[in-house]
Parts: structure tokens; sequence; C-alpha cells
């Protein structure tokens, strides 16, 4: 079943209940490779059909795009197969179609055009402002958190205030805080570092609050963040380093949204035991194979304002 089968809802034609959850088993049976017999409405999303960060954002998008507002799911927070299916249920009807903008100008935006893009740090979710001694406060909380602590730089450790700000700019091309758009509230951080101009490669990192990773905001803005530096700075690839606790949360993405180029065997220390740590690579060739929905999803008010003035949050 496609989205625009499901979105198309309130007439004489609209699908039963019976035909949504169908559609939706099917997306998720193709999402994750679960065979579609074992759902129910108590399967749980994470759990059982153990849905990473990447595979949940494509979720998010063909929601959304089948005509479940964002609003919804923010408000809602489906956790089961069943909540899924409510959600489709209650689509409003004439629910406003929403337009992606990573399709809208594709050949505009084409290599070698005469206008060449301008700069974009937003989405319609997401702006990316710049780090100043205003955010530091914000990034630090961040960097020390009980949650994120040992998922970020320090690994658990805990640095002084002073030591952190005198470090936030050592080795780094570019950097951003994140904002969940249109409002001021800062929701994560994108840093590239470690530029070899030899090789043409940098490195990548991002950390986001609890509350932006259930939201399943995070790969949004570092896929704006990733475009950023290719269309600025113009890499052959970057990389990133990632725990195996952290490349669990986006395993599924392998081979499609970027390469895994090495492993370093029980290379990281934390909680007891040495972990391993992957070394990721992505090439604009690869995302451009990829799909394009993690930049230009729907906003979270489920509509699309193609002018809200300044990208700046």
């Amino acid at each position: 079943m496609t989205n625009e089968t499901i979105s198309a809802r309130g007439g004489p034609g609209a699908p039963s209940r019976e035909a949504v959850e169908a559609g939706l088993a099917d997306f998720l049976a193709d999402l994750t490779g679960v065979p579609r017999e074992p759902f129910s409405f108590g399967a749980k999303l994470h759990e059982d059909l153990a849905i990473d960060s990447l595979q949940w954002l494509e979720l998010v998008h063909w929601l959304t795009t089948a005509g479940v507002p964002r609003e919804a799911l923010d408000k809602n927070h489906p956790h089961t197969f069943g909540d899924l299916v409510e959600l489709l249920g209650s689509i409003p009807e004439e629910s406003p179609k929403t337009k992606n903008e990573g399709d809208a100008g594709a050949d505009a935006d084409a290599p070698g055009a005469l206008n060449p893009r301008p700069i974009r740090l937003r989405t319609h979710n997401i702006a990316l402002g710049p780090v100043n001694p205003d955010s530091h406060h914000f990034l630090y909380q961040l960097a020390i958190s009980e949650e994120l602590g040992h998922r970020w730089r320090f690994r658990g450790a805990v640095p002084t205030f002073e030591a952190f700000q005198h470090g936030i700019q050592q080795g780094v091309l570019t950097q951003f805080v994140a904002y969940l758009w249109p409002t001021p509230e800062p929701i994560g951080h994108v840093v590239c570092y470690n530029y070899d101009q030899r090789r043409r490669s940098a490195y990548i990192a991002a950390v986001f609050t609890p509350e932006a990773i259930a939201r399943g905001l995070p790969m949004e803005a570092v896929n704006l963040f990733i475009d950023h530096v290719f269309q600025v700075y113009g890499p052959r690839k970057l990389y990133a380093e990632l725990p195996e606790y952290n490349f669990a949360q986006i395993a599924s993405g392998r081979g499609k949204w970027y390469d895994v180029e090495g492993c370093l065997r029980e290379a990281i220390y934390y909680d007891g035991r040495y972990w391993d740590e992957y070394i990721i690579a992505v090439w604009p060739s690869r995302r451009r194979a990829a799909s394009g929905l993690l930049t230009f999803g729907p906003r979270i008010s489920g509509q699309v304002d193609a002018d809200r003035g300044s990208d700046r949050p």
C-alpha cells in the first residue's frame, strides 16, 4: 500500500482499518526485515522490531507523508504497532499534503549549474546556529549529562567548565548548535573536526538531548550538517568514530547511508569492559544514491511554511 492510498481518507473510497494495518505491516516488514506474521498490536517498535534511529526517521517520514500530522506523533509518542495503526486511522479529512523541498529544484541544484545553491542552515524542523559563549553552558551540560556523557567525547569523564571552553574550538573546522525550528530551544551539537588537507577528509560528531532523540530529530540535523560541510568545504568524504554501543543506533544505514571502513577491536574502555570502535565513512556519491528524506521532511506542525524569513534560529 502506498502513502497516497493511505492518505486519501474521508471519501467513499477511504481505506478500511484492515487495509491501513496491512499497509503499515508491509512497510515495517520491508524496513526491518522482520517477517510480517509476528506483528501484533502490542508489538513494541524498538524492543520487538528493533527499529534504530535511522529506521525511526524513515518511519516518521512515511507516516507524515501518509497524512499523520507531526504534532500527533510528538503528542502520542507511539511505542507499539497498534499505536501506529491508531494514528493512521485518525488522519483528518483532507489532511494537508506536504512537499519534500529536497525534491524541488533538483536541476537547478545540480553540480555545474549557473546559479549555485545558497547556504542552507534550516529544514522545516531544525535550524543550525553558531557556537558562541552564550551556548557554552548548554553544550557543557550535554557533554557531562548522565544520559549522554558516556556517548560523547569525554566518555563519561567530567572536565571543568573552563577546560571545556578552552577545548571546544581545538581542531574544529566548523560546528553548530542545533535548534528546534522555529523556537529558540537548543537540542544538540554537530561538529566537523580534524580536517586533513592532503587527504581532503574530516571527521564529524554529534550529540543531542534525550527529548530530541525520542522525537526522531537527530538524523535530520546531522544530515543537514553533512550537506553543509560537503557544499562549503568540499571534502572527498567524512568519517565518524563510533563506539559499538553508539553504532547499534544507526546499524540499519550500513551500505545505504554510509560505509564501514574499519573496526578497532576492544578500543574503548567504559563501564567495566572494552568496546569495539567503528570507523564509518560518508561519501557524496553514497548520499546522492540514498533517499533524500532525511533533510526536508514535513514541519513539526505537519504543514509546509515556505517563507519563515531569516534562517537563523
